[in-house]
C-alpha cells in the first residue's frame, strides 16, 4: 500500500467519525475502506516505503486519483478535499483513477482504458450512465452505485472490445420503455472477458431488453436477484464465446409494461450465431405472467438461427406459460421444472436434453421439425388430457433412458407421424401404454410399431 505518514492525522480527523479512511493497493488494483487499526499496520509493515514516500502538507490525499462530487468547483488531482465537478473534466486533469464520492449523478461517463473507478455507497445515477467508446483493457467499476431511471445506465454500445473488464454495483431500476439497464454489446476482435456484479436488477421497461448481451461476449455475470417485464436476459448474436450468468433467483413478472410485442415475453432467449457460443445459467427461473402468451410465450427461449448450446443449472417454474421452447440450437436442463401449460416444445432443429430433472406439466410436450428430445435419468409427470409426449413430424426423434414417465390419459409417447425415431434404453417405465404399441418387447408397453425405427432396449 501506498500511505503518507503525515495524511494519517488529517484523514482521521475529514472522515466521518475518525474511524476509516479510502486506500488503494499498491498497483491501484481497487479501492477500499480500512479503519484507523488496520492503517497503523500497514504504516508499521510499510514503515521503510512510507519514510521514503513524498511528504503530504495535509488533506486526503490520494496520488494520481481524481475524487469526483457534483456541484463542486475546481479539482486537484489526489486531493480529496478539492473534487472535480464531472469525470470529464478528472480526465482532463490526466487522472488514472477516480472516486466518486456520495451524490446524484447525471454525467455519462465514458471510461478510460485500464483505469480504476471506485464508487462509494450513496452514489446515484439519475441520468447518464456509464459508456465506452474505445476498446478496454483491464477497466475497473467498483463499488456500490446504484442507476435508477428512464436512461441508458451501463450502456456499452459502440461494439467495443472489453478485454478483462470488472463491473460492480448495487442495484439497477430501468423505470421507463426507453432505457438500458446493462447492454454489453461488445466487438468481435478479441474476446470480451467480462467480471459483472450487482445485488439487484429490475427492468420496468416495455421492449427494453433488460439485459441485453451480443458480440463475442465471455467471462461471468453474477447478479443476486434479477426481474424484469420483457424479455429480462437477451442474448442476440453471441459469437465465439462462453459466458456464465449467475443469479438466485431470474423472475419475468406479470402485469408491467408489454413492449411492442407482448407475446415475446421470457425470462431468457437466445440466439447464439455460432456453434462454439455457450451460455450457462446458474439460479431458478420463474415466469409468473398469469396468462399463457401468444407464439413463444415461455421461461426460456432458443429461438430463430440460434446454433449455440444453453445449459440451464436451476429449476424452471413457468406457472401459466411453457417452460422451454427451442426451434434451433441445443438446450441441457439439469434441474426440475414445473408449468401448467407444456413443459418442452421443440420444432425447427432445436434439441433439448433434459438429465436429471423432475418434470411436472399439465400440457403435452411436442416434438416437430427435426427437432429431438433427450430425456435422462428423469421424470415426467404429465396431468393433460392427452398424451405425455407428442411426436408432430416424421423427422423428429425422442430418445428416453433410465426415466419414467407418468400421466393421467392418453398415450406414453403419441407418433402422429408415420416415421420418428423413439427409442427406449436401459430401465424406462410409464404408467401409460405406448401408441399402437403391443408388449412384444421389454420394458414393458414398448416396442416397435410399423415404420418407427427400432426402440433401444436393455
Amino acid at each position: 500500500m501506498k500511505i503518507f505518514r503525515k495524511s494519517i492525522p488529517t484523514i482521521k480527523k475529514l472522515k466521518t467519525g475518525g474511524t476509516s479512511l479510502l486506500l488503494f493497493d499498491g498497483n491501484k488494483d481497487y479501492a477500499y475502506q480500512a479503519n484507523l487499526k488496520d492503517v497503523q499496520e500497514a504504516l508499521n509493515a510499510f514503515a521503510p516505503a512510507a519514510e521514503e514516500a513524498e511528504e503530504s502538507t495535509g488533506g486526503w490525499l490520494i496520488p494520481e486519483t481524481a475524487f469526483i462530487l457534483p456541484g463542486a468547483t475546481g479539482g486537484v488531482i489526489g486531493d480529496g478535499n478539492d473534487p472535480f465537478p464531472t469525470h470529464a473534466a478528472a480526465v482532463t486533469a490526466g487522472a488514472t483513477s477516480f472516486v466518486l464520492l456520495p451524490g446524484n449523478y447525471s454525467e455519462l461517463f465514458d471510461l478510460v482504458s485500464g483505469a480504476n473507478y471506485y464508487s462509494y455507497e450513496g452514489v446515484t445515477f439519475v441520468a447518464g450512465g456509464i459508456t465506452a467508446t474505445v476498446n478496454q483493457d483491464g477497466t475497473k467499476w467498483l463499488g456500490n452505485a446504484d442507476f435508477i431511471g428512464n436512461f441508458q445506465m451501463l450502456y456499452f454500445n459502440s461494439a467495443v472490445d472489453l478485454v478483462d473488464v470488472e463491473i460492480e454495483f448495487n442495484e439497477i431500476e430501468e423505470t421507463g420503455s426507453g432505457g438500458r439497464g446493462l447492454t454489453l454489446k461488445v466487438g468481435t476482435t478479441n474476446l470480451s472477458n467480462v467480471s459483472v456484479k450487482g445485488n439487484k436488477f429490475t427492468g420496468l421497461g416495455g421492449n427494453a431488453y433488460g439485459i441485453y448481451l451480443r458480440g463475442r461476449l465471455g467471462g461471468a455475470i453474477n447478479i443476486n436477484e434479477i426481474y424484469g417485464d420483457y424479455s429480462v436476459i437477451d442474448a442476440f448474436t453471441h459469437s465465439n464465446a462462453t459466458l456464465i450468468i449467475s443469479y438466485n433467483k431470474l423472475v419475468l413478472r406479470d402485469g408491467g409494461i408489454g413492449g411492442n410485442l407482448p407475446q415475446y415475453k421470457h425470462a431468457f432467449i437466445s440466439y447464439l450465431s455460432d456453434a462454439t457460443s455457450n451460455i450457462t445459467l446458474r439460479g431458478d427461473i420463474y415466469n409468473e405472467v398469469s396468462t399463457l402468451m401468444a407464439s413463444n410465450g415461455a421461461a426460456v427461449v432458443s429461438w430463430t438461427a440460434n446454433l449455440g448450446t444453453v445449459t440451464i443449472e436451476g429449476d424452471i417454474y413457468a406457472l401459466n406459460n411453457r417452460g422451454i421452447i427451442c426451434t434451433t440450437g441445443n438446450v441441457v436442463h439439469k434441474g426440475n421444472l414445473k408449468s401448467l401449460d407444456r413443459a418442452y416444445v421443440i420444432d425447427g432443429t432445436g434439441k433439448i436434453d433434459a438429465v436429471n430433472s423432475i418434470v411436472e406439466q399439465g400440457k403435452t410436450c411436442t416434438i416437430g421439425g427435426t427437432g429431438e428430445l433427450v430425456i435422462l435419468n428423469s421424470t415426467i409427470k404429465s396431468t393433460a388430457a392427452d398424451h405425455i409426449i407428442d411426436v408432430v413430424a416424421s423427422g423428429a426423434s425422442v430418445r428416453i433412458t433410465n426415466s419414467i414417465l407418468e400421466g393421467t390419459s392418453g398415450v406414453c409417447v403419441e407418433h402422429n407421424a408415420t416415421t420418428p425415431t423413439i427409442a427406449f434404453q436401459g430401465s424406462v417405465s410409464s404408467n401409460l401404454a405406448n401408441s399402437a404399441f403391443t408388449d412384444a418387447c421389454s420394458p414393458t408397453g414398448f416396442t416397435q410399431q410399423t415404420g418407427l425405427v427400432a426402440p433401444i432396449v436393455n
